[in-house]
């Protein structure tokens, strides 16, 4: 048994099971906290429905889920022996991919500010009690968006959370994705092609964080387009995604302690930048000690 811990807000024990021979059995994944449990049981879902629907992107096997001394473990198969890693300069997976992706749950439309998506993110930004000026100034970056983009129409679907190089591979002809402790089934569409261009820049290249989410923007427009994003939201999408990422990094911080000192308190300055209107105080000081 080989076993990793990992860094920061995100951490948690992975456990890479072999047989005698040295044949790798498996994974278990190691929910050892109130981000992480959730993590796994997400995973769980994500992988759950990829069995369910036939899909041309592999996956590793759902195996089981399981609670042990208040630890959630999950366990999954190994990919199939000689996959080849994804480079970065693979670029984005086809927007087919990221389509069957999105119709692992049932697709709809309807108005920001009246989906469920929406309404999730309010809660949990309400719930965030790491930082209460965190929490306030995503409140009133929230509110803004709200007010300016609240009746825009957009598409929602399900999401891999982080399909990005580093999580894909091909064996064959067949492209492998894993990971899926943050798919959940109901985001903007688009989400994953941005995340995967924001990735690529942030965490492949170091990029700053403003100057990463500016290239996914600009990268992710053809694959928008290809999802059937209109052109006008595709500035909205790239924002609310980053909107995600702050709501579950105060979540996986409240959790742990812990801070992903490249990403916060940077992206709230990078939110507040990115709209229209007056900034509220808590808006306006998380700005300054950001930038």
């Amino acid at each position: 048994m080989a076993i990793s811990g990992g860094t920061g807000p995100y951490r948690k024990p992975v456990l890479q099971i072999f047989a005698t021979d040295g044949a790798p059995l498996g994974y278990v994944k190691v929910g050892w906290n109130d981000w992480t449990h959730e993590a796994v049981r997400r995973e769980a879902a994500a992988l759950q429905a990829c069995a369910k629907h036939p899909m041309r992107l592999g996956v590793p096997q759902f195996l089981g889920l399981s609670s042990w001394q208040g630890l959630e473990l999950l366990v999954t198969s190994p990919l199939p022996r000689g996959v080849r890693r994804w480079s970065s300069e693979n670029g984005l997976p086809d927007t087919s991919v990221l389509a069957e992706i999105s119709e692992l749950a049932p697709g709809f439309a309807c108005e920001l500010a009246a989906s469920p998506w929406w309404h999730g993110v309010r809660s949990r930004i309400q719930a965030a009690a790491a930082d209460p000026a965190a929490r306030s100034a995503l409140e009133q970056a929230a509110d803004r968006i709200e007010r300016a983009h609240g009746r825009e129409p957009l598409k929602f679907g399900a999401w891999h959370g982080d399909l990005v190089p580093w999580n894909l591979a091909r064996h064959g002809s067949r492209l492998y994705a894993w990971d899926w402790e943050s798919s959940t089934p109901c985001v903007p569409l688009g989400f994953d092609a941005v995340h995967f261009h924001y990735s690529v820049a942030f965490i492949a290249q170091g990029r700053p964080l403003a100057e990463a989410v500016a290239m996914a923007a600009s990268r992710a427009g053809a694959a928008l387009h290809a999802l059937g994003v209109p052109e006008r939201a595709h500035r909205l999408v790239t924002l609310l995604h980053l909107v995600e990422l702050a709501v579950s990094h105060e979540k996986a911080r409240d959790s742990t302690g812990d801070a992903d000192d490249r990403f916060y308190p940077a992206v709230l300055g990078v939110i507040e930048r990115a709209l229209p209107g007056p900034r509220g105080p808590a808006g306006r000081q998380s700005a300054e000690r950001a930038a």
